[in-house]
């Protein structure tokens, strides 16, 4: 997947082709079921809502991107959040670990510090 941001279409597409003949000099190619050209950026937002569409949204790296504005609303940032699913299956991988060593050495209060400093340095500290 590559993500990036390109103001116009002719130009996404022409970076795209540029990116394609590139990895094939390295006998590499773009995997075409994972690639896709969508809307993202700017007016991605006011070209969406001009058609009744949400904005276009895509998954990278455990993240969710999605197309937002500053807090005054003047400026656009692109903002990420976690996605739910692996979040949530991380949770519950800990909560099995931790019944399986609920009689380990460690004592219940460190074995639950390690549990969740390991848990934020792996999953939030992209």
């Amino acid at each position: 997947m590559c993500a990036c941001s390109q103001l116009f279409e002719t130009e996404a597409i022409h970076f795209k082709e540029a990116l394609e003949a590139r990895l094939k000099q390295f006998s590499l190619e773009v995997a075409s079921e994972k690639t896709r050209l969508f809307e993202f950026g700017i007016f991605a937002q006011s070209k969406a809502k001009a058609r009744g569409e949400r904005p276009a949204t895509f998954y990278f790296l455990g993240f969710m991107r999605y197309n937002s504005r500053s807090r005054d609303g003047k400026q656009y940032r692109m903002k990420r959040k976690a996605v739910g699913k692996r979040l949530i299956a991380k949770v519950v991988a800990y909560k099995e670990w931790l019944k399986a060593n609920r009689d380990s050495v460690y004592s219940t209060r460190a074995l639950f510090m390690i549990v969740f400093i390991n848990f934020i340095q792996k999953n939030l500290s992209y």
